[in-house]
């Protein structure tokens, strides 16, 4: 895990694999590598009445050269932001693939889950 300068937590999600993490900040991070130009996303499910966690959606990180738009068929690195907004547990599963074909099984299947413990509003 590393943390920003304003105190954002930022998890790489292979390290977390199969993992228990405590947040303790009101916005975390989740670091992904994607390939977006060749139609693959990540898709994030968990217990959305959980009371827990809010997940606000993934965006590329700019590169150094500050492209968003990378050559096609080249792996772009992603953030998946989420809110906390109350303490407990939740289970957290990034699935990896292509959208469309529901019968066909994702490529990759990651999940952890997420203790919260001293949340204030």
């Amino acid at each position: 895990m590393e943390e920003t300068k304003s105190g954002i937590e930022i998890y790489v999600l292979e390290e977390i694999s199969n993992k228990e993490i405590e947040v303790r900040n009101n916005i975390f991070y989740v670091k992904v590598k994607a390939n977006r130009s060749a139609g693959y996303f990540w898709e994030v499910n968990f217990e959305r009445s959980n009371n827990v966690i809010v997940y606000d959606g993934g965006k590329p990180i700019e590169n150094k050269r500050k492209e968003i738009i990378p050559i096609v068929g080249a792996a772009v690195e992603e953030y998946h932001v989420f809110r906390v907004v109350g303490n407990g547990k939740v289970t957290v599963v990034f699935k990896y693939g292509r959208p469309w074909g529901n019968d066909i099984e994702p490529i990759e299947r990651i999940s952890f889950k997420v203790v919260v413990k001293n949340h204030k509003n």
